[in-house]
């Protein structure tokens, strides 16, 4: 799914670049109407910033032995499963985040050629639920798993 919405962020753009206004809404508020513009260009950097997230999200994830912020002692006897489950909530949380992009990239041209005027409002809050949710999520099976 993430590669997914990545190649979809990356090439998107790309389609609809040349009938995009020269400015673009690049600011909502939480009604989801454009409060801040940018040129159209800015979309790029936003893109840019997609991209930039994903790769940091997937080579930490490249590098569990390097996580220092553990609920419990990391030892040989737990370590697989400490590392598995550690991967496996950046991975979703990496998942979440350039699918919020894509969509957001999404919105932000389809508001620029005049199909629609707001940006769904329930998509900010559900993006901002997931990571919550997330972390409480591996906090919570790690405390099962390992209860002192």
């Amino acid at each position: 799914i993430g590669a997914i919405a990545l190649v979809f962020l990356i090439f998107y753009p790309f389609l609809y670049f040349g009938h995009l206004p020269d400015e673009i809404p690049m600011h909502f508020n939480g009604r989801g109407e454009a409060d801040g513009y940018s040129g159209k260009a800015g979309i790029w950097g936003l893109v840019a910033i997609a991209l930039g997230t994903y790769l940091l999200l997937w080579y930490i994830n490249k590098s569990p032995h390097l996580f220092k912020n553990n609920q419990v002692k990391i030892t040989a006897e737990n370590a697989f499963q400490q590392y598995q489950l550690s991967t496996r909530m950046i991975r979703i949380t990496n998942v979440v985040m350039i699918s919020f992009f894509a969509f957001i990239v999404y919105e932000i041209i389809q508001i620029g050629l005049g199909r629609q005027e707001t940006l769904p409002s329930i998509v900010s809050y559900t993006f901002l639920a997931a990571l919550v949710l997330i972390p409480v999520g591996y906090l919570i099976v790690n405390w099962r798993r390992y209860k002192p």
